[in-house]
């Protein structure tokens, strides 16, 4: 998946070798997971999981987990200080789903990295829901 290489370098830690690592639980509703590694330490890791109508981004960031997060963009993102997510409209009948989030954390953040969070959450699920099969 193409990403703005300079949102996600702002979150990665300087090193020599990257990799990253894809994978699915082939359930239904499928969710997807992504490692990104910095030599050989994971060091950014997102989940795509197809979602029931009505699922909020308030209910993405509650079920990361996520401490304090805020809304930013009208809603259209939550943050926090580790990570982001966003959910998109997705009709896809075969995973039961009508929308599809997009969430990622950082291993080991370093400062505050709310800004950070958001513009590569932006980018990053807009290349992602070119991944992903919406009906409609």
């Amino acid at each position: 998946m193409s990403v703005d290489k300079d949102a996600l370098n702002d979150l990665l830690p300087s090193g020599d070798k990257l990799k990253v690592k894809a994978s699915a639980n082939h359930e239904k509703p499928e969710t997807r997971f992504c490692n990104v590694m910095v030599d050989g330490n994971v060091v950014l890791s997102t989940e795509g999981t197809w979602r029931k109508a009505g699922y909020t981004v308030k209910d993405a960031a509650e079920d990361a987990l996520a401490f304090n997060y805020r809304a930013t963009s009208g809603g259209k993102y939550a943050v926090w200080d580790d990570g982001a997510a966003t959910v998109f409209d997705c009709k896809n009948s075969g995973q039961g789903a009508a929308r599809f989030s997009v969430e990622f954390h950082v291993v080991h953040p370093k400062g505050k990295i709310e800004d950070k969070a958001e513009r590569f959450i932006a980018d990053y699920a807009e290349a992602y829901r070119k991944t992903v099969s919406c009906e409609g």
